[in-house]
């Protein structure tokens, strides 16, 4: 059974690129599936060089399944954060996108599950399926690598994290406050996404499967 993976991938233009015209989106409230006919919120963030909050856009999320389209608007709700409130009227596989309305970037999403009103909730996922999940709805693939997800990479801003590299305790310390005096070789920072406590958890998992 597939599973709901959000990605935050961003495709622009290569000139777009060159002349600082990218931007990462962080889904703010990932789930785990959906309900047919019942609205769900997603809430998301859009920071250009991954770091600087972006307001003011005009950003729309489609959803499409077989030959259905569906479009929903996002209306901003805060510094540079955006919310779109879907509804998907089928049980199935949808594929969403984000349009964030900063030059042409969008947000692709893998298939979200979507379940029929009357049918029982899915198992929920597990740490690991659950982190790997987070690490690319809130945007950890577009800026490190990691075998699962170099589909995904768009810089390489931060280091490699294909193999297990930093102790749990660590990477809780960081993941809670990205501030924190690192021993990572680069002058570039990451943002602080608030993360809860149980997605740093999730994403400790998934970083340290082996």
């Amino acid at each position: 059974m597939k599973r709901l993976l959000l990605v935050a991938a961003v495709s622009i233009p290569a000139v777009a690129f060159t002349f600082g015209g990218w931007a990462v989106t962080t889904v703010e409230n990932v789930p785990e599936y959906a309900v047919a006919g019942k609205p769900f919120e997603l809430t998301y963030t859009v920071r250009q060089h991954g770091m600087t909050l972006l307001s003011g856009l005009a950003g729309t999320v489609s959803a499409s399944s077989g030959s259905e389209t569906k479009t929903f608007g996002a209306l901003g709700i805060g510094e540079g954060m955006y919310r779109s409130t879907i509804t998907l009227p089928k049980a199935g596989e949808w594929d969403l996108t984000i349009q964030t309305g900063f030059i042409n970037t969008r947000s692709s999403l893998m298939p979200i599950k979507v379940i029929a009103a009357n049918a029982p909730a899915p198992a929920p996922m597990s740490p690991v399926d659950r982190g790997h999940q987070l690490y690319v709805a809130k945007g950890c693939a577009s800026c490190h690598s990691h075998q699962l997800t170099k589909e995904y990479n768009l810089t390489k801003m931060g280091p490699d994290l294909s193999e297990p590299k930093f102790a749990a305790a660590y990477l809780t310390r960081f993941l809670t406050n990205p501030a924190v005096k690192t021993d990572w070789k680069s002058d570039q920072r990451m943002p602080n996404l608030g993360l809860k406590p149980a997605e740093i958890t999730a994403l400790i998992a998934f970083l340290n499967k082996k």
